[in-house]
């Protein structure tokens, strides 16, 4: 499993379609990555679904992302909505 960091990141939603549940659209991480293989430093990327988000770890299918800071309107959004910006729902 590569390792990455992300900065200015926040989760997003992933690809679906009008007929997916709603519980069934992924989870995905958006924001500039730092140390992984495949892209630029700082490159705006959008991962693969979502498989643990915990403390200041993220995983995807084959990433792990040490996260650094959130980016500041998904915070807002995350204490708006009762949120825990680095778990999800309280």
């Amino acid at each position: 499993m590569q390792t990455a960091k992300l900065e200015n990141w926040s989760v997003v939603q992933g690809k679906s379609n009008p007929y997916m549940a709603p519980e069934t659209i992924p989870r995905c991480l958006r924001g500039e990555v730092y140390g992984h293989p495949d892209f630029t430093d700082g490159e705006m990327v959008t991962s693969s679904r979502l498989t643990l988000l915990e403390g200041g770890i993220a995983k995807t299918k084959n990433t792990k992302y040490n996260l650094g800071k959130p980016e500041g309107d998904y915070v807002a959004w995350c204490i708006k909505n009762g949120y825990n910006v680095w778990k999800g729902p309280k």
